[in-house]
């Protein structure tokens, strides 16, 4: 029985819809080509897109879930990486507003200024006498 000779499927625009595999092609030639370690791939430019979305979007990850399609939002909480640098700015901005609330609560009543009464004398103000 003769074997037959499979052919390649190339998948390019030219020959159709891009694949899943051409797109993982496609990402492994051109990160070989700039000199990138070839362990990385499609899927760390996958969490990397997230976590930058994550962070211009202030910490909005539902922006996130949308972008990356994903039913749950606990899926993406494992894209959206939260580096300590992060933590420590919530953290910082949290203190920050938690002052200002103690400084207010403490501060001193201020009592509208008041002002000066009429400086001019009776004697100035009523007719002359006749």
């Amino acid at each position: 029985m003769a074997r037959t000779c499979r052919t390649r499927r190339r998948s390019s625009p030219a020959n159709g819809p891009l694949t899943r595999n051409g797109v993982w092609r496609l990402v492994k030639g051109l990160m070989a080509a700039v000199g990138l370690d070839p362990r990385y791939a499609t899927h760390s430019c996958r969490h990397t897109y997230a976590t930058h979305l994550y962070r211009a979007s202030g910490g909005d990850i539902e922006v996130v879930q949308e972008q990356l399609g994903h039913a749950n939002v606990k899926t993406t909480t494992i894209y959206a990486k939260v580096t300590k640098e992060d933590k420590l700015k919530a953290a910082n901005a949290l203190a920050k507003t938690d002052q200002e609330a103690h400084r207010k609560q403490t501060a001193p009543a201020r009592w509208p200024k008041r002002t000066p009464p009429n400086t001019q004398s009776i004697a100035e103000s009523s007719p002359p006498c006749a």
